[in-house]
């Protein structure tokens, strides 16, 4: 089934003339693929979130909330962009489990629960950025839920995730926050976003 959903080798598109080209493809994550994507998130989140967040806005999140949760995988529907060298430079999922920030405070060892359509994780290494991959992504995702029949996506981006969103259709409600139980609060904008769902020829 892994290899019915990979998409043709491809080279990331170079924005700027100093950027190289990358090859690589998008295929389904599998449980071996966590520990790979879980490193390259927390990269990304701690060095493109630096931004927007303080230090310990971040290492509360992170601790917390994490960047993942691992029963997304066994939906079929997370997305890893891989390089040649087999190194997971980018990802994303759509999934109908309730995710984990919006679990917060309930018990930590409780089951996901079925919501509505979501996109989730969706992250790049940041030394791969402004290449295209995270829209590759999107639009696997985006796909995928229309070929589904869902008529509509939502997502929780970070601060630093929500231009990309605005840019790719979503529209933002006003910055909120997710109140972690260390009291924290996280600077979050919940987006959503119509979808055209393919009709029969």
């Amino acid at each position: 089934m892994v290899n019915a959903m990979q998409t043709p080798l491809r080279k990331a598109p170079s924005r700027r003339a100093k950027h190289n080209a990358i090859d690589y493809e998008i295929r389904i994550a599998e449980r071996a693929d966590i520990p790979a994507m879980r490193i390259m998130q927390e990269r990304s989140m701690r060095i493109l979130g630096s931004h927007y967040y303080i230090r310990s806005e971040l290492d509360a999140f992170l601790n917390i909330v994490g960047t993942m949760d691992d029963a997304i995988v066994d939906e079929g529907r997370f997305f890893i962009a891989v390089a040649m060298k087999r190194a997971v430079i980018g990802c994303g999922a759509l999934s109908n489990l309730v995710p984990g920030y919006a679990r917060v405070g309930g018990r930590a060892d409780a089951a996901p629960t079925l919501g509505p359509a979501t996109v989730r994780s969706v992250f790049v290494a940041p030394e791969c950025t402004r290449r295209g991959i995270a829209h590759a992504i999107m639009q696997r995702i985006e796909t995928t839920a229309a070929a589904a029949g869902w008529h509509q996506l939502q997502l929780t981006a970070t601060l630093s995730g929500e231009g990309f969103y605005r840019a790719i259709g979503y529209e933002a409600e006003p910055r909120s926050h997710v109140a972690l139980p260390d009291g924290t609060r996280f600077g979050c904008v919940k987006m959503r976003k119509s979808l055209a769902i393919p009709t029969a020829a």
